[in-house]
């Protein structure tokens, strides 16, 4: 009777008979794991964090095939080039600090195109720089089709994946927050696995670079609230179905962390975030 073998860390598979299967395993018994292997993996299993445990144990089967060091991502093609000059702030960074808390509901005005630009323009100084695919959903800023871009750092420019209004469809996709019903914008931070794997081939490194996205989303919103801006931070989302919205490979490409921004309701009659500038 066959038997279907599959290796999950490779994605391969085939069927063979029971009795080669037998003989297999006993060949493979001589080539098993070694006990810091299984150390290592019973550090994630017993702490449930099997997303911690995927990325170690794919870091771990590649790392014959990839090198350390890493090539720079090819240029994308542009649809929207962004303004490279930053907005006058209207907070200082203190006053930021503490004027900082999280907002999940905002003024139904158009963000203007200076300071969403400017915004953007501080993803400049990640850790890992290279990593991160930075995935935007715009909703209502001033001189930009709504729809799903891919923002490249390096051209600081936008690259369309579809036009369209999804305000309602990004609702069940982040666990049913709604802050996107009245926001500007949603930022989806996504981890490119391939150079992931090349620059950080390590057990600990999906825990930095969580901690990475952490840093990314709140020089965001402390910049934000300097041009009167909210946000709602978040790492809650549906994995796959955003995969889906985003039109992106789950093997090469790792949604983590949400940013939804928008103006804030009670600062919109002095703000200069609705394009009044």
């Amino acid at each position: 009777m066959p038997v279907a073998l599959i290796d999950p860390l490779r994605g391969n598979k085939r069927a063979c008979l029971s009795e080669a299967c037998i003989e297999m395993l006993e060949k493979n018994q001589e080539n098993s794991c070694s006990l810091s292997d299984i150390a290592a993996i019973e550090h994630w299993w017993n702490r449930k964090w099997q997303i911690s445990l995927d990325y170690y144990l794919v870091s771990q089967a590649k790392m014959e095939n990839l090198s350390r060091k890493t090539s720079p991502k090819p240029f994308q093609k542009i649809d929207i080039f962004l303004p490279r000059e930053e907005a006058t702030e209207q907070y200082s960074l203190i006053q930021a600090l503490i004027e900082r808390k999280t907002h999940r509901k905002f003024h139904n005005s158009s963000l203007s195109l200076e300071i969403f630009s400017t915004l953007l323009l501080n993803l400049k100084e990640e850790l890992f720089k290279g990593v991160w695919n930075y995935f935007l959903v715009v909703f209502n800023v001033s001189g930009i089709p709504e729809g799903i871009y891919q923002y490249c750092p390096l051209q600081h420019g936008l690259t369309l994946i579809r036009e369209g209004n999804f305000r309602e469809e990004l609702v069940p996709l982040l666990c049913g927050m709604v802050a996107s019903l009245t926001a500007s914008f949603s930022m989806i931070l996504s981890v490119d696995l391939e150079i992931a794997h090349q620059m950080l081939p390590y057990e600990r490194a999906l825990r930095e670079i969580y901690v990475d996205s952490g840093r990314i989303a709140q020089k965001l919103l402390l910049k934000g609230m300097q041009y009167h801006l909210g946000g709602l931070p978040s790492p809650a989302m549906r994995d796959s179905p955003m995969c889906e919205f985003l039109q992106i490979n789950p093997n090469s490409c790792m949604p983590l962390y949400t940013i939804t921004m928008g103006i804030i309701a009670e600062k919109n009659s002095s703000t200069t975030a609705a394009g009044n500038i």
